[in-house]
């Protein structure tokens, strides 16, 4: 659509946080990772719901807050859509992969041990990292 439209593509400053780098990012700070990893489909047959998706993400695309090529980029969009859905049987699949990650530190502690007369006590107190 961008090029359709002779609208520089974007690249983001940074390298993404996602599914192939995340789990090794976040080991570089806690020493147990887990990971789940769901995969499932926004599932489309109109195209005014794929339009109304799509078009939300124009401002993240750093497509101009210019109204009249908004609603020329959405005319665009509704059609190509359209010619999608009619090859693909009315069906249109954007498919979504969610991770879930459950991220542990290992804990440092400090042991203390005290005695007094007969009797013995243990104090356990957590350090930080």
């Amino acid at each position: 659509m961008l090029d359709a439209f002779d609208l520089p593509k974007t690249s983001p400053a940074v390298a993404p946080f996602c599914l192939e780098n995340g789990k090794d990012l976040l080991h570089s700070v806690f020493s147990t990772v887990e990971e789940t990893i769901i995969h499932n489909a926004l599932v489309f047959h109109h195209s005014t719901p794929i339009v109304n998706y799509i078009s939300s993400m124009f401002p993240s695309l750093n497509i101009p807050d210019n109204m009249s090529l908004h609603t020329e980029m959405k005319e665009w969009l509704k059609e190509e859509i359209e010619n999608e859905l009619t090859i693909h049987d009315g069906i249109w699949s954007d498919p979504k992969t969610l991770v879930i990650y459950q991220c542990k530190k290992k804990l440092a502690f400090a042991s203390f041990y005290t005695f007094s007369g007969n009797r013995f006590s243990i104090i356990i107190l957590p350090l930080p990292l």
